[in-house]
């Protein structure tokens, strides 16, 4: 699938009503990959967990469990979701569904590349969220709503690192933070 963006500079028009579902499974379902992020080394203002925005959508760091490496990337603009480790890659439909569904099918597609579930499947950062593994209710997904996601981080983004460039000291790296599905820069 071929995604152009406009390039004038103008912030996207976007409908909360039309994006709200989309944005909310998105957010559950980023959750499942991030998860991994807290099994890594601590950085100072929690940097070890900010998600980079990617020309395609937004991926993890890059992660280890035991001796594999692997990035969980977010495609937005594909309407998958791409696991690249060391031991081989794995994709899955970003599609419309339960986030249990999508846990469940994250969990098998990794199993191969050598990487175990998540070691916690508790969404403490959406209130009243049922774990992410039993989280059955059904939620829609358009290719529509994911695209406007995309432009909405990516237009962001590229005015945060403007603004951060000029700042020479220690810094994290403009990016999203999965637990409130906002975008970081400092």
């Amino acid at each position: 699938m071929s995604t152009s963006t406009s390039s004038s500079g103008q912030w996207p028009p976007l409908s909360f009503d039309e994006l709200a579902p989309t944005v909310e499974y998105v957010h559950r379902i980023a959750q499942v990959g991030a998860k991994y992020t807290l099994d890594q080394p601590f950085q100072p203002n929690w940097g070890s967990i900010v998600m980079t925005v990617t020309p395609r959508g937004f991926a993890t760091p890059a992660l280890w469990c035991g001796d594999v490496m692997f990035v969980v990337e977010y495609e937005l603009l594909d309407e998958r979701v791409t696991v690249n480790a060391s031991t081989g890659r794995a994709s899955i439909p970003l599609a419309a569904g339960s986030v249990a569904e999508f846990y469940r099918t994250f969990v098998a597609a990794v199993s191969p590349l050598g990487i175990p579930p998540p070691r916690t499947t508790v969404a403490s950062e959406i209130a009243g969220a049922p774990h992410l593994d039993l989280d059955e209710e059904i939620r829609p997904c358009t290719a529509a709503a994911a695209r406007k996601i995309w432009s909405a981080f990516a237009s962001a983004a590229r005015v945060l690192h403007a603004w951060q460039a000029p700042y020479r000291g220690p810094r994290l790296p403009v990016g999203i933070m999965w637990g409130g599905f906002d975008l970081y820069a400092a």
